[in-house]
């Protein structure tokens, strides 16, 4: 966070805070949306948005398969980077009222424009750090490395084509056979995905698919997307006998150029957390960018966070996302 010549600095929530996104997990994951708005009064500027999220013990929590918190930050157009400095510490204060009033039943992951996390050290917070990719628009294809483009021309050769869908069905079954080859689940369903696009609609969930010259389905990505933001991987999914086809490049390939025409400002690959889902990633050439997580301190703290561990082990679950990714297939969730 800081502040730029005549602009506004901002940290942008983008599609994590569309209602619709909202509605669906408080449906799907029968969680209690909180939204959070702290601004100086009679300004436009600074201003703080969050949407947070209750359990049936009104904890704070993250829902599965949910990359990031819902947060936004605009500070007064300024020159000054003190200023907005000043401005964040004393909104991010607030925000924290709000989280301190309630306890975190799980880690908050702050999306990656935060990255000024002493409110939360001061508050007494445990804060890591995790890592994702970011690819800025406009983007091209010379920064990827060779082995990308390789790829992607293998599975032009074997009449392989790309395309946006409708069909969660389809989609579903690209994420299922990742499901089954690495033994753990989305816990998602098709009317949940279908419950999504009537929500978010086809501009905010852009569904992408990628099929074979005999028209069966190789693999599958659903993005999150709000024009004039940094769109969000959310999950995806291939077929094991399509890998080595080059399906994943060409897939991820046709949807950043359908984001950039679409309005993004960039497209965050969803995580970078594991070595060979760092190396897949980085090369497109993006960036890689750290995160902080939040979370409480203490030993009661780490025995709950034990406990999470020991229950998720079989499935892979931990702080309430599923964590798989290897092969070279396109991650399904914020790794």
């Amino acid at each position: 966070m800081g502040a730029t010549e005549d602009k506004t600095a901002s940290l942008g929530s983008g599609p994590l805070g569309l209602d619709g996104w909202v509605e669906f997990n408080r449906r799907k994951w029968g969680v209690t949306p909180l939204t959070i708005h702290h601004a100086r009064s009679g300004s436009r500027w600074p201003e703080l948005r969050a949407v947070l999220y209750l359990n049936e013990r009104s904890q704070v929590v993250v829902p599965p398969l949910h990359p990031y918190v819902a947060l936004s930050f605009h500070a007064t157009p300024t020159r000054q980077t003190s200023r907005a400095s000043a401005q964040w510490l004393e909104l991010a204060g607030l925000f924290l009222q709000d989280v301190n009033s309630r306890r975190l039943g799980t880690p908050l992951p702050l999306p990656p424009d935060v990255t000024d996390l002493r409110p939360f050290q001061w508050s007494g917070y445990a804060v890591g750090l995790r890592y994702t990719c970011l690819l800025e628009f406009p983007y091209s294809l010379d920064l990827a490395e060779g082995s990308v483009r390789t790829a992607i021309q293998k599975a032009r050769r074997l009449d392989y084509r790309c395309e946006r869908t409708t069909n969660m069905r389809a989609v579903a079954s690209c994420l299922e056979a990742t499901e089954h080859r690495q033994g753990f689940t989305h816990q998602l369903t098709v009317d949940d995905l279908n419950l999504l696009q009537t929500l978010l609609g086809e501009e905010h969930l852009r569904a992408y698919i990628c099929y074979g010259a005999d028209g069966t389905a190789a693999a599958a990505q659903l993005i999150l997307h709000q024009p004039g933001a940094r769109a969000i991987g959310w999950v995806a999914g291939a077929h094991p006998a399509r890998l080595q086809d080059g399906v994943n490049q060409l897939l991820e390939h046709e949807t950043v150029h359908d984001l950039q025409a679409a309005g993004a400002s960039g497209y965050d690959l969803a995580g970078a957390n594991l070595p060979s889902v760092a190396a897949a990633k980085l090369k497109w050439g993006g960036q890689l960018v750290a995160y902080g997580t939040v979370e409480e301190a203490g030993l009661a703290a780490g025995l709950r966070k034990a406990k999470r561990w020991w229950q998720g082990r079989g499935s892979f679950w931990v702080w309430g996302v599923c964590y798989a990714c290897a092969d070279g297939v396109l991650p399904v969730s914020a790794l």
